[in-house]
Parts: C-alpha cells; structure tokens; sequence
C-alpha cells in the first residue's frame, strides 16, 4: 500500500490481484489567508517564524497575509499580533486583497 498526502486529497493505492485500485479518503480545504500586522519589536522574529512555517505575503508597515493554519508559529514563541482584516482570501486573487 502507498500513501500519499500531497496536494488537496489523501490517496491510497492498493495492489490486488495485480490491480491497482485508488481510494480518496478525505479531502482537505486550502487553508483560509488572513492579514495580520506584527508589533515592531517583534517584526524580524515574526516574519522568520512565519517565514519557516510557510508562504507568507509581504505588504508595509510590519503587515502579512498568511495561511491561518501559520498562526500557531507565533502563538509558540508569544509573539502577539493583530488580524487587521477579519474578512479570509479564500477564493479571492492576491491582487484583489492588497
């Protein structure tokens, strides 16, 4: 048996009798961006947590739009910040959201 968790769905290939055969266990929503600002005091430690825990979005004044999932790199280190737009990207084009 081969997992795979790449991309939006887990697979599983199973072979039987030769066959191979594919089942779609679960499939995982894109996770929602948001837009934070970090404190200035903590902005270089907080962009490179953000940084090592995946895409971020650069736009000024100490301002970021991330996968919420992200969040919890800044939570570990109690680096505080502020969700300055409540509303998610999700569905949106990055050109629209800036």
């Amino acid at each position: 048996m081969y997992q795979s968790t790449a991309g939006l769905a887990t697979a599983r290939i199973y072979e039987t009798t030769g066959e191979k055969q594919v089942e779609i266990n679960e499939v995982k929503r894109a996770s929602v961006l948001v837009k934070i600002k970090l404190k200035p005091e903590n902005n270089a430690f907080g962009f490179y947590l953000l940084m090592l825990a995946g895409v971020v979005f650069c736009l000024p004044d100490n301002t970021y739009i991330v996968p919420e999932d992200n969040l919890r790199a800044l939570s570990t280190f109690n680096i505080s910040y502020e969700v300055t737009d409540p509303h998610s990207y999700e569905g949106k084009h990055l050109s629209e959201s800036i």
